[in-house]
């Protein structure tokens, strides 16, 4: 039997560079929680091994919570493999590596909020797809996240 070498993917760990949470009522862990997950990559020009994943998550209760955040995964991966195996590596295998990171920050930022969010835990997430190519490095100036259904907070009304 033949045993073929695995490519090599280096994971650098998730800077997590933007949290952005608006409460507008205390969640009573009832209602539907709504998520919504963008990813891209940008590829430094400077080297072909080396990219970053962006990924924003957002975190929603209808009339109660509002919670964004966005993550920025380093990574690297072997030169000398065929493109087509490469992309699908990255595709697959790297924001399912990054996900759990961001997964627990959620969870454990709610368990800090005590009785206003209590202790949310997002479902596994399966990742199909090409991620977008980014032609910007990614940073915190610039969220794609639609803000314009979210309300301002009236946390004492509800004391």
């Amino acid at each position: 039997m033949e045993a073929k070498e695995q490519v090599k993917v280096r994971f650098f760990g998730v800077d997590i560079n933007d949290v952005k949470f608006n409460c507008h009522q205390f969640f009573d862990g009832k209602a539907e929680i709504i998520s919504q997950i963008e990813t891209g990559i940008y590829y430094p020009p400077e080297t072909k091994r080396e990219f970053k994943i962006l990924m924003k998550m957002r975190i929603e209760v209808r009339e109660s919570f509002v919670l964004e955040i966005q993550g920025i995964g380093s990574f690297s991966i072997d030169e000398d493999i065929n493109d087509e195996i490469k992309k699908s590596i990255i595709n697959k295998n790297c924001t399912a590596m990054m996900f759990p990171y961001m997964r627990s920050f959620i969870s454990t930022f709610s368990s800090a909020c005590g009785n206003v969010l209590g202790n949310i835990v997002l479902p596994v997430q399966y990742f199909m797809g090409d991620l977008i190519e980014l032609t910007e490095k990614p940073s915190s100036d610039k969220p794609n996240i639609d803000k314009s259904n979210i309300q301002e907070p009236n946390l004492l009304s509800k004391i």
